[in-house]
């Protein structure tokens, strides 16, 4: 319904106030049922015991998560967290989201308009100020009382959201494929209060993108980060802080707020311009902002011009190219309180690291060092996986599913170091995999239906700014199982877990890139909402020729002790030719060209140190890998 609809049922509901009293004015917490939608519709109500009708009050009206009701919600905030002894002088309306199955008040199209069923409902029955109604909400009602104050901002005093929740990337970004989209250039009209809790996962990233978003549309904003909070309701100070600053969003007349500083990780050059972020949270125009950071420790300033009005928002530049900065990392620094800063890295590098370089994952820290890990803000992103794993003790593991939040067409990044492939002569990069789609068939879908995310590989030369693309598989064609995951129903049945035969080893030339030596490489694993992929053992090296397989069944190569401490033992069925050992930045420390043919091999650990290894055996044409864990006591 649109803004004008809206704006006579509210006039239709101020004829019936000023015009004659419909219902007695009743106190305390109780529960009114009011005809909506076809259906009984409660609103469970709580006004102050010592109600005065000749005193206007502020009304709340709180929207209740999924599964839960009003009822149960009112008393939670009133019974329980006692919201009417410091939100005074208030009335509180919770509506409910009737008997739909997903409990929304955007489900079935129009229910949403049950908050204006309930605000009239205020309205004819008690004395309310209308400039003074909030609209709160907590988990999918905090996602309601988003689209719905910033669909109406004129009604509402503020907007109070804990934890709204955003259903995905998707949901975030107003893809038309969902329903409800945000109106978030209204952000400028309504006050805004974003709560979190630091447990309460699933959110975490999306409520803080919201606010990123709205800060963009220099929307009138603050966000709230709570220590130790899961998906439930906090404590009364932040409550309070929250509806002060909802009431008065600007106490200061002149206030620059610092958000951040933008600058990238990675340079190829000292010519560098970097940002830090500001806006005016003073009631009056900024004309001029000045910023005091530092840069390795050097005390230095930038400085704006630009006029912002209240909650406008700019990026002041920071000109570091006259510093003469030589190859390394630097830090950025700004001051915070005058104790605590806000530091953000880049590195600037000469070339890449020489080839080979060899990457297992077995570090125990993710991403690994120099590797740089790009998040699109959804709930999962690459992780280490101790389960499933080609060799040693972890892999990297990326999964999509429909019963996780909306993701579909983002994707999440693994850059690796810079790499000098101009260091050999054949630059080839190999990488094991294991990979499965999700495929759902009838009664789950209409007709069979498959779901299948896609693994892509870029290179750039310019340390990010462009990508070329290498490699790209998808669904089928990547994956190493001989059938699809089907009709899985929960998270659990969504994960591919190979066996021995599950792996396959992918090998990318790189001879077109040989001259490049600052090259970067981007992994990225784009969203279908189906599929579960781990990656181990990424090489970069020099092609010898030999063809990298899997290992077989357990029993026919073997390497024992593992872990070693004063000798390796290798055996295969096949004859040996050749073994190299790598330490776990890429550098060969051992190598023995057999020169006969052999089926084993002992090997001298003494002048090893306690670390991880690769161990490459040759056997003909192919090469196996290993990982080999070396414990000196």
């Amino acid at each position: 319904m649109k803004t004008k609809s809206i704006l006579k049922l509210f006039a239709m509901a101020v004829f019936f106030f000023t015009g004659f009293q419909l219902h007695s004015q009743q106190t305390g917490v109780f529960n009114k049922a009011v005809p909506f939608n076809g259906e009984q519709r409660i609103l469970a109500y709580y006004v102050p015991n010592d109600y005065d009708e000749t005193q206007q009050y502020s009304l709340m009206v709180c929207l209740h998560g999924m599964g839960d009701t009003c009822t149960n919600y009112r008393d939670a905030l009133i019974l329980g967290l006692a919201w009417h002894q410091f939100i005074t002088n208030t009335i509180f309306v919770c509506p409910d989201a009737g008997s739909d199955i997903y409990k929304d008040f955007y489900r079935p199209d129009g229910d949403e308009m049950i908050i204006i069923e309930a605000i009239n409902d205020a309205k004819i029955n008690y004395n309310i100020d209308e400039s003074k109604i909030i609209l709160q909400g907590f988990s999918l009602g905090g996602r309601s009382a988003l689209k719905f104050g910033l669909d109406n901002p004129e009604l509402f005093q503020g907007l109070l959201l804990n934890t709204p929740a955003i259903q995905g990337l998707v949901d975030l970004n107003n893809d038309p494929l969902m329903s409800s989209l945000y109106k978030y250039e209204n952000s400028t009209k309504v006050p805004i209060f974003i709560i979190h809790g630091t447990e309460d996962f699933t959110y975490l990233s999306m409520d803080r993108m919201l606010y990123d978003k709205l800060i963009e549309h220099n929307g009138i904003v603050r966000y709230a980060l709570v220590q130790g909070l899961a998906h439930h309701i906090p404590a009364r100070n932040v409550i309070e802080n929250a509806v002060n600053f909802l009431k008065n969003p600007t106490p200061n007349e002149n206030e620059i707020e610092f958000l951040d500083i933008i600058v990238k990780p990675r340079y190829f050059t000292n010519d560098i311009t970097a940002y830090c972020r500001v806006r005016n949270t003073g009631s009056e125009i900024s004309s001029t902002q000045t910023v005091d950071f530092e840069l390795n420790d050097t005390k230095l300033s930038a400085e704006s011009n630009k006029e912002l009005k209240s909650f406008e928002y700019s990026d002041i530049p920071l000109e570091l190219g006259a510093q003469n900065l030589g190859f390394g990392t630097h830090f950025l620094s700004v001051l915070l309180d005058g104790y605590n800063k806000y530091t953000k890295s880049f590195a600037i590098f000469e070339k890449g690291a020489l080839l080979p370089l060899f990457e297992g994952f077995e570090s125990g820290s993710f991403p690994p060092q120099n590797w740089i890990l790009n998040e699109s803000g959804n709930l999962v992103s690459w992780m280490l996986d101790p389960e499933v794993k080609k060799s040693g003790s972890y892999s990297i593991f990326m999964f999509n599913s429909l019963f996780l939040l909306n993701n579909i067409g983002f994707s999440e990044d693994l850059l690796s170091p810079i790499l000098d492939l101009s260091s050999v002569e054949k630059p080839v990069l190999t990488f094991d995999l294991a990979y499965n789609y999700h495929l759902y068939t009838p009664p789950y879908f209409e007709s069979d239906y498959a779901l299948t995310d896609t693994l892509k590989v870029f290179i750039s030369e310019d340390c990010g700014e462009t990508f070329t693309l290498i490699y790209k598989k998808g669904g089928a064609e990547l994956a190493t199982a001989d059938e699809p995951i089907i009709n899985p129903l929960d998270i659990e049945e969504c994960f591919f877990v190979p066996n021995s035969d599950g792996w396959r080893t992918e090998q990318i030339d790189l001879s077109n890139f040989k001259h490049l030596d600052k090259a970067v490489f981007n992994f990225s694993y784009k969203s279908s909402l189906g599929g579960s992929i781990n990656i181990d053992n990424i090489t970069f090296k020099h092609d010898d020729g030999t063809s990298v397989q899997a290992v077989k069944e357990s029993g026919d190569l073997l390497l024992y002790p593992n872990p070693a401490q004063d000798f390796l033992r290798i055996k295969n069925p096949e004859p040996i030719s050749k073994v190299r050992i790598f330490s776990s930045n890429g550098l060969e420390i051992y190598s023995n060209d057999l020169g006969l043919i052999s089926n084993e091999l002992t090997v001298n650990l003494s002048e090893f140190s306690s670390g991880f290894y690769i161990v490459e055996i040759y056997c003909g044409s192919s090469v196996f890998r290993e990982k080999l864990i070396v414990n000196k006591k």
